[in-house]
């Protein structure tokens, strides 16, 4: 989603501003959003020239977390918003006292003022807004068996391109997937997301055999889940992989799970209202 290009007549100033990722629809428990600019940017505007206001123009009170230093590239051309993780995260204490910032089918603006200054304190000039709804919340582990892989093709430099089955961490992405040739060596190039896919332009051109995509741990979506655990799973329920590599989830209770015995004795009694036990 772009945003238009922003331009004051008078001093000839102009940037463009686009947003990430670039989507109509996100998770009512998205963690992160990006903001991408053209020109670097000053520091300390973020809580004054940034907000968020649902479909009645009712500004969202505190959705991202307050942090002293903010989150910049350094370049100053990239800026995350952070969600506060404890109203998104389910069952903590501002999610019960506060709600989640991002409600299930409600529409959302994103808002960048004209006021905000560039590093050399140029004002942008233009107000900026990106609309996007609010679908359901996504809770489970990220399964790259789950992806589609496009081929590339032999002594060409064409894009190798994955689809996901949810919306990535674009910046967490670009940074982490890697491809590895037959010698075990990573390949050199430019790789882009949008959230929903991941191309990957080698700087050489492709050799016959067989490439290995390498999808670290610490991978996440837009919600913050990893290839290993949610970050925000269902109240009351566990989720594992199963021997058949499948993600199974079951809730905690009518015997489903059991504990290690010393902490499983402590939790029956809690649950059984048990005092004293001969």
């Amino acid at each position: 989603m772009l945003f238009v290009a922003a331009c004051n007549v008078e001093n000839r100033f102009s940037a463009a501003v686009s947003f990430n990722p670039d989507a109509s629809t996100i998770p009512a428990n998205t963690l992160r959003l990006y903001i991408h600019f053209s020109e670097p940017m000053a520091r300390g505007q973020v809580s004054n020239y940034i907000y968020l206001e649902n479909e009645m123009g009712e500004k969202v009170i505190n959705p991202f977390l307050n942090l002293k230093t903010e989150l910049w590239n350094s370049e100053q051309t990239r800026l995350t918003l952070l969600f506060d993780p404890g109203r998104v995260k389910q069952g903590v204490g501002p999610n019960e006292v506060y709600g989640a910032p991002l409600i299930k089918g409600r529409e959302y603006s994103l808002y960048v003022s004209k006021d905000m200054k560039t590093a050399l304190s140029e004002e942008l000039g233009t107000e900026y807004r990106a609309t996007f709804k609010i679908g359901p919340a996504v809770r489970s582990a990220i399964t790259p068996k789950s992806w589609t892989l496009q081929s590339h093709q032999s002594q060409t430099r064409s894009d190798f391109t994955i689809r996901f089955d949810r919306l990535m961490d674009t910046a967490v992405a670009v940074s982490l997937l890697k491809v590895k040739n037959q010698a075990g060596d990573f390949l050199e190039g430019e790789a882009t997301s949008d959230g929903i896919t991941w191309n990957f332009t080698p700087s050489d051109p492709w050799e016959k055999g067989s490439y290995e995509l390498i999808v670290p741990p610490s991978l996440e979506d837009i919600a913050g889940n990893t290839p290993y655990s949610s970050f925000d799973a269902e109240a009351g329920t566990i989720t594992f992989e199963d021997e058949d590599g499948t993600d199974t989830t079951l809730p905690v209770t009518g015997g489903n799970v059991k504990l290690q015995w010393k902490p499983d004795f402590g939790m029956r009694w809690a649950a059984l209202g048990v005092d004293f036990e001969m």
